[in-house]
């Protein structure tokens, strides 16, 4: 079985390059994630950890079952981001 944490480092990776952001550097912990990210003037930075924090959550979810009966309500993230 693969490391979800594996797993979500290349989910992020996917969606950057779907939206033509650049991730800088970044580190992935067992409880969270730190991104520094280059994205176009464009897109508002709040709309873009919105975006990524969905998406990864629903394809993590869909991936592995027992995150939705661990997370219930869809939840695996908290409200907090600094931009």
């Amino acid at each position: 079985m693969f490391d979800i944490k594996y797993i979500n480092y290349h989910l992020l990776r996917q969606i950057c390059q779907g939206r033509e952001v650049v991730i800088v550097r970044g580190a992935v912990s067992p409880d969270h994630i730190h991104m520094l990210v280059s994205c176009p003037p464009n897109m508002a930075p709040a709309k873009l950890v919105q975006y990524l924090k969905g998406r990864s959550s629903r394809r993590l979810q869909d991936e592995f079952g027992d995150l939705r009966k661990r997370y219930w309500g869809q939840h695996l993230d908290s409200t907090m981001m600094f931009l």
